[in-house]
């Protein structure tokens, strides 16, 4: 390959001098054979086998970044080197092979911290970082360089829009893809550094949507993705030339790795545990979130249990049911309103969950008994020979604001004028159709369950008691005809 080099060198005009991409070439040329002599070099010198490496490693590294400052020298060339985090192609030298990533991004001039809480068009300037890894990827070097723009590479006819994304301890969130979108236009995307910041440069003036992603990732809002577009009025991001208005700063997107949360039911009051509802959505409660109705419900699973992924690091709630009735820290709407079931009365009735970035949690989703009697609607009577060839339902959340809808459960079947089933808190609106010698009759009856019992309804809140979990037991009347 030096052999071809020298003879194209040597067929040029003495005085014609060398191009860009010859120059380019030829550096990387050098870089590779003086990274593959060193060896023998320092082998003379009897250095260890991993001050070897490391020796040649930083070379390699060294040489990477001289590229990046000759490409950068044009503005087509700098340019090219948008803000980005890639890997570049391994490198393997003596029987060691040296994985290679490389990441640009922007910094401020003479200034510390991030650019997205203080950079300007005119103070920019890029900074370049190879990472060389090797082994098992616990042998590492990394080294940086600074880039100042060529002359007029950084238009004053554009602006900029800084968008930083922050984790729940206050540290940003790396690896984030932003994405601005202009009203008309292409979309632009950039990758956060360590800092959690994604800097636009160079933008078009203009109103923009920004939009945060991440595998895994999730925002305070349990959204995967977060949208500048879902709250417009917060977030009317409007770029201006040679500058920035409504910068998405420090505090304004809080997103980070989503934990997972792995939940099962439990029945307290039930010395034979009934079988659950169908139908029932799992939710979780968080007053400090930038939650609908401090709340967010995930759809029935059609289990007995599950996982919930990704969840934002954070302490909740876990319920079941999908309204702010079933939630054991819901209130009543209105002027004043008024809790469900009053910590005073009920202490420590949620069951309560630690998600943390990445990590798994166990929780406990408990459910009340909710046991139905048919009666006769013109007698009151009992009527002990009903049966359903279609299980009762209950539709859930009269008594509060919904996530997704008032949900439907299923209960369980009646057999001998009886159903028992296991449900989460909250209004229920009952309806059964049973059949009793030869006769097919329907009724319905409204109930709220409570951490104690099984209680009427009245003006939107539990009224008195029907039966006490803790009691000699009970039923709700449901009467048909």
């Amino acid at each position: 390959m030096g052999a071809r080099l020298r003879r194209r060198l040597r067929a040029r005009h003495p005085d014609s001098g060398f191009t860009l991409v010859e120059l380019v070439v030829a550096m990387l040329l050098i870089a590779i054979m003086m990274s593959t002599s060193l060896y023998a070099v320092l082998q003379g010198l009897g250095l260890s086998r991993d001050s070897q490496e490391r020796v040649v490693a930083s070379n390699v590294v060294t040489g990477i970044l001289e590229k990046i400052e000759t490409t950068a020298l044009t503005i087509s060339g700098f340019e090219s080197l948008a803000p980005t985090t890639q890997n570049l192609p391994s490198q393997t030298i003596q029987n060691t092979t040296f994985k290679l990533s490389q990441t640009t991004e922007w910094v401020n001039r003479g200034v510390t911290g991030t650019v997205c809480n203080s950079g300007t068009n005119s103070s920019l300037i890029l900074r370049a970082t190879v990472v060389a890894t090797w082994g098992f990827g616990s042998e590492s070097v990394t080294d940086s360089t600074l880039i100042a723009p060529p002359n007029g590479a950084l238009s004053s006819s554009n602006g900029s829009l800084p968008v930083q994304v922050d984790q729940p301890n206050g540290s940003g969130f790396a690896g984030a893809t932003v994405t601005a979108t202009p009203a008309s236009g292409s979309a632009t995307s950039i990758t956060t550094g360590s800092d959690g910041c994604a800097f636009f440069a160079q933008l078009t003036p203009g109103a923009y949507t920004v939009t945060v992603t991440s595998a895994g990732g999730v925002d305070n809002y349990e959204r995967t993705t977060w949208s500048s577009a879902v709250t417009p009025s917060l977030y009317t991001l409007q770029v201006t030339a040679g500058g920035e208005q409504n910068s998405l700063a420090s505090g304004l997107i809080d997103y980070s790795q989503g934990g997972t949360v792995n939940w099962s039911y439990t029945q307290a009051f039930s010395s034979t545990p009934l079988t659950p509802a169908t139908g029932m959505p799992i939710s979780i409660d968080n007053p400090s979130q930038k939650l609908t109705n401090n709340m967010y419900s995930y759809p029935y699973s059609g289990s007995t249990s599950g996982g919930l992924n990704p969840v934002y690091p954070d302490t909740y709630a876990i319920f079941a049911g999908g309204c702010t009735d079933a939630d054991p820290n819901g209130s009543s709407t209105g002027s004043s309103p008024q809790p469900f079931y009053p910590s005073s009365t009920y202490p420590n009735i949620a069951s309560s969950v630690i998600v943390t970035a990445g990590g798994t949690s166990t929780a406990t989703v408990p459910l009340y008994p909710l046991n139905i009697q048919i009666t006769s609607k013109s007698t009151g009577a009992a009527i002990t020979t009903a049966t359903s060839s279609t299980s009762p339902s209950a539709v859930a959340g009269g008594g509060g604001i919904c996530e997704s809808g008032s949900p439907t459960y299923t209960l369980n079947p009646v057999s001998a004028g009886i159903s028992d089933t296991a449900v989460g808190l909250g209004e229920l609106v009952i309806s059964a159709t049973v059949t009793s010698a030869g006769k097919t009759m329907s009724g319905t009856a409204t109930v709220w369950v409570k951490p104690d019992g099984v209680y009427t309804v009245s003006s939107g809140m539990p009224g008195t008691e029907i039966y006490s979990f803790t009691g000699t037991g009970g039923s709700v009347a449901v009467p048909v005809s």
